[in-house]
């Protein structure tokens, strides 16, 4: 989710504003919305080492802030 997230701050500060954030894995899948100050709630010194669990700066704050969906995905997924 961090390097998601990073890419949608590189992007702002380039000038470019991207509405959402997704991250997917094997299992699950997450949406996020990219705050207006998303630049903000970066650690761009962690962004620049790639240390992405350090890149969301309170992380638990930033999802339940903007999380918009999370479920899971593939032979994961419940079926009804």
């Amino acid at each position: 989710m961090s390097q998601a997230i990073s890419y949608a701050a590189f992007l702002k500060s380039s000038g470019v504003y991207g509405l959402f954030a997704a991250t997917v894995n094997a299992r699950q899948l997450a949406l996020f919305v990219a705050d207006e100050n998303t630049e903000e709630l970066v650690d761009w010194d962690a962004i620049s080492k790639r240390d992405y669990g350090r890149v969301t700066k309170d992380f638990y704050e930033f999802k339940n802030d903007n999380l918009i969906l999370h479920g899971l995905h593939g032979q994961f997924q419940k079926t009804f």
